[in-house]
């Protein structure tokens, strides 16, 4: 019973501190000067930028490896294997519902009169995807890992995981490249707001806030989506049997250069304009830009890893909803540390 406790309430907590990180370095920082101890990075702007993006970036780590570290944990003591949509939709659900409590506490504290309800369902669910999605897929990540045994297959070869690495700069470079939507169109405006030639949503906050979500939204599903699509693919086409090391190493490489690879040509068309925010301040969200893409695409494809070998061992027929407990008790660790470095 309190495993079970547990395994419901780690999720939520781990989503209450993924709201807080995302929130609370802009917040901080715009409310009070950066402290006098810290070291000055060039103009304030600059050094503003630089530590709210440094903030961003290590709360989000921080987050996804814990919730890595949580589905690890799970597949060492109980065979989440065999019942894995189980544990997924455990995760899943019990972030959504931390969540939502949350967002609905801020709004009955804050106020929300005023506010269009198509714009409010629109950040609750891009907030969905960005938090509890993510982390229910790095969850599996961590599962899939616990859950690696070595069965003696072949290790590939660079050359034949190449094309995984090409895949997952795609994947990575695409969903940067939507999620920044919304900056590129503030780029592209002739003065306040979004270009004028672009559909309008009422006032030109609304317009603005719109696309900034519309973009982050369909980034996180392009980057999830995408990462856990290859990783089956991985799987089934090419007979992959565990994510090894050097298979993670090939698609980590190729999502951290796909995702520079797309920071590059929208750095350089948002800093074009003189007025616009410099290049150095632009520069200051590069290690956002790698946790929230390459590092959330490497997941990504390492819990599809999990999804295709799981439904391969025909493991997740059992029936019934989310519980927790009805996951099977195992007696030993269901993984090595000797297999995991042969990987």
């Amino acid at each position: 019973m309190r495993r079970s406790v547990r395994t419901l309430l780690l999720p939520a907590v781990l989503t209450v501190l993924a709201v807080a990180s995302k929130s609370l370095p802009p917040i901080v920082l715009a409310r009070r000067p950066v402290p006098s101890w810290l070291p000055r990075l060039g103009s304030t702007e600059v050094t503003v930028a630089v530590y709210r993006e440094a903030g961003l970036a290590l709360g989000t780590l921080a987050v996804l490896a814990g919730a890595f570290a949580l589905g690890y944990r799970e597949a060492r003591h109980r065979d989440v294997g065999r019942t894995y949509l189980r544990y997924v939709g455990v995760v899943c659900a019990a972030g959504a519902t931390a969540l939502l409590l949350t967002v609905a506490g801020v709004l009955v504290a804050g106020g929300s009169s005023g506010s269009s309800p198509f714009l409010t369902v629109l950040v609750v669910a891009a907030m969905l995807v960005a938090i509890p999605g993510v982390l229910t897929v790095s969850a599996l990540a961590g599962v899939t890992f616990a859950s690696t045994r070595d069965d003696g297959s072949r290790t590939r070869s660079a050359r034949e995981l190449l094309p995984f690495g090409v895949a997952a700069g795609v994947v990575a470079g695409v969903g940067h490249a939507l999620d920044s939507v919304g900056g590129v169109a503030l780029a592209a405006g002739d003065g306040v707001g979004v270009p004028a030639w672009l559909p309008q949503f009422g006032t030109v906050g609304t317009t603005v806030t719109t696309y900034i979500q519309v973009g982050q939204l369909a980034g996180d599903l392009a980057v999830v989506g995408g990462g856990l699509a290859l990783g089956v693919l991985a799987v089934r086409r090419a007979g992959l049997t565990a994510p090894s090391r050097r298979f993670v190493v090939a698609t980590a490489t190729g999502a951290l250069g796909g995702s520079l690879l797309a920071w590059l040509p929208i750095a350089w068309f948002v800093t074009a304009d003189r007025a616009g925010p410099g290049l150095a301040t632009v520069a200051a969200a590069v290690p956002n830009v790698v946790v929230s893409t390459a590092f959330v695409a490497v997941l990504a494809v390492v819990a599809g890893v999990g999804v295709a070998r799981f439904e391969a061992d025909g493991s997740s027929g059992s029936s019934g909803g989310p519980d927790a407990a009805g996951f099977e008790a195992v007696t030993e660790t269901p993984v090595s540390e000797r297999s995991l470095r042969d990987h």
